[in-house]
């Protein structure tokens, strides 16, 4: 009877050492496929990064000549519309320079105009005021007739216009204060308004007045920019008195066409 407790003891054993060893063997059985699952797994991220990576690659070579035809494009866009600008601005610049030329012109041609009517607009001026003062003798103006009588004898009945010259006035009332001032006040001048030496423009005092003044038929009187400032002054308070408008003009500008003038004559000459 032990012998028999103790064979079937050994069995258990046995067979206990036996399952033990066949559980044992599963386990190294599914660690393996475990660790060749993982193997398949980590191959299959290995591929899957090498493929990302080949992906990105491309997709950065596609970005970097979309980037490249986008700036080759750009680039020549911008050089169209630089160009486009360009050439409107030298077209601008040309249209600009062809008005300003046109403009340069016509104000070289009115400057001389008004220069040629600066003569007869202020001789015009002058015969005006000295007809005002030979008329002192016919009027009542107290402080005319004081001056007038004392003028000598010779001076008083040469005092009209068909007797005494334009530049003899000129220096009898550059001598005489006291008729000065009073023809300025009969004609509504500035007292101390200063009469200026016209011996030095002898063109403007021509000799007898005429009955029929020389009439520019305008309402401006033109002077030079570089006129005397006594003369521009007393013009232009006699332009004031006889109601016309005193206008300036470049007298460079008027000598540069008469002397365009001049060289094209004498090319026309010489070409005949």
């Amino acid at each position: 009877m032990l012998l028999l407790g103790e064979q079937a003891k050994a069995d258990k054993i046995a067979l206990l050492a036996m399952l033990l060893q066949e559980e044992h063997k599963e386990k190294e059985l599914a660690l393996k496929d475990n660790e060749r699952e993982l193997a398949l797994k980590d191959k299959e991220l290995e591929i899957q990064l090498v493929m990302k990576e080949k992906e990105m690659v491309i997709n950065n070579k596609e970005l970097e000549m979309q980037l490249a035809i986008n700036n080759a494009v750009n680039n020549k866009e911008l050089e169209m519309q630089l160009a486009i600008n360009n050439a409107v601005n030298n077209k601008e610049l040309e249209m600009q320079l062809v008005i300003r030329d046109k403009d340069m012109a016509h104000a070289i041609q009115m400057n001389k105009f008004k220069r040629q009517l600066s003569y007869v607009t202020r001789r015009y001026l002058l015969e005006k005021l000295f007809f005002e003062v030979f008329s002192l003798v016919d009027s009542q103006d107290l402080l005319a007739q004081q001056a007038l009588a004392k003028l000598s004898t010779s001076q008083r009945k040469r005092f009209k216009p068909k007797s005494m010259s334009m530049t003899e006035l000129n220096r009898l009332l550059l001598a005489n204060d006291d008729l000065r001032i009073a023809a300025w006040k009969y004609m509504g001048l500035p007292q101390d308004l200063r009469l200026p030496h016209f011996d030095e423009s002898p063109e403007l005092l021509y000799g007898i007045l005429s009955e029929a003044m020389h009439s520019s038929n305008g309402a401006y009187v033109y002077i030079s920019d570089q006129a005397p400032a006594v003369e521009a002054e007393f013009f232009k308070n006699l332009a004031r008195v006889f109601r016309k408008e005193l206008e300036i003009y470049n007298q460079d500008l008027a000598e540069h066409a008469i002397q365009e003038e001049g060289v094209q004559a004498r090319v026309a000459d010489a070409s005949a």
